[in-house]
């Protein structure tokens, strides 16, 4: 296997982790996969939760699911699919021998999952579109951005995005501006999180020059970056 791994065949490395049937050959195959662009590769992925699966590697399969997890906040913004992701994780370390590491990673994933569930919550309030609700997802949203390294779970970006739009679209463009200061203050990438023509129109609301400095250096196109892509778990199917 080692002879394989440094070849970089991925067909026969696959061959071989299947024909050998050995936890050591199905972990190392599997390491090796999370190398490549699984997140581009559906068959890749699910591969990969194949072989440390059938090598009963809860702990690895549980990492595994929890980068997948990542992916879908950062590349697909798609919450919802990440709560699924790291409870399956969760589900996987209950399984790994007791440790305190264990305990430690399991509150943790226990923690975020809570908090990412809150954030799910509060969106799916606003697009019920009852707005006599519309506050209870403003303070759910205004609780998280309370809790220190909440990027961990949830994006800063994607809290105050949706608190940008709720306040400015209720006339409170003085709050909907200090959040995108607060934006810019933590070097949060405006152009990832809001419209172009929404940080213009609070700007405009306070007779703020709009100093295109808050943008950073990244693109001087402030258009908001759109996906294409379906989720990575949902092509997994």
């Amino acid at each position: 296997m080692k002879v394989l791994l440094k070849s970089g065949d991925t067909e026969k490395i696959v061959f071989f982790a299947n024909v050998s049937r050995e936890k050591d050959i199905y972990i190392m195959a599997a390491n090796y996969l999370q190398s490549l662009d699984w997140k581009q590769n559906p068959e890749l992925a699910k591969t990969i939760i194949q072989f440390y699966t059938k090598a009963k590697a809860q702990e690895s399969l549980a990492t595994f699911y929890d980068v997948c997890a990542q992916v879908e906040i950062d590349e697909f913004q798609n919450y919802e699919k990440a709560s699924g992701a790291m409870k399956e994780a969760a589900r996987q370390l209950s399984k790994a021998k007791n440790s305190p590491e264990i305990v430690a990673k399991m509150d943790n994933l226990q923690k975020r999952v809570n908090l990412v569930d809150q954030f799910i919550q509060a969106r799916n309030i606003a697009q019920s579109r009852q707005e006599s609700s519309l506050p209870e997802a403003a303070a759910i949203c205004r609780q998280l951005l309370e809790i220190p390294n909440i990027d961990e779970a949830v994006r800063l970006g994607d809290i105050c995005a949706f608190l940008v739009d709720y306040h400015f679209s209720r006339g409170d463009a003085n709050e909907a501006y200090q959040l995108i200061q607060r934006m810019a203050k933590e070097k949060v990438n405006l152009e990832i999180f809001l419209d172009a023509g929404l940080i213009k129109e609070v700007y405009a609301r306070m007779n703020v020059p709009l100093n295109r400095k808050i943008f950073g250096d990244q693109n001087n196109d402030i258009e908001k970056k759109k996906q294409e892509e379906p989720p990575l778990l949902k092509r997994r199917k």
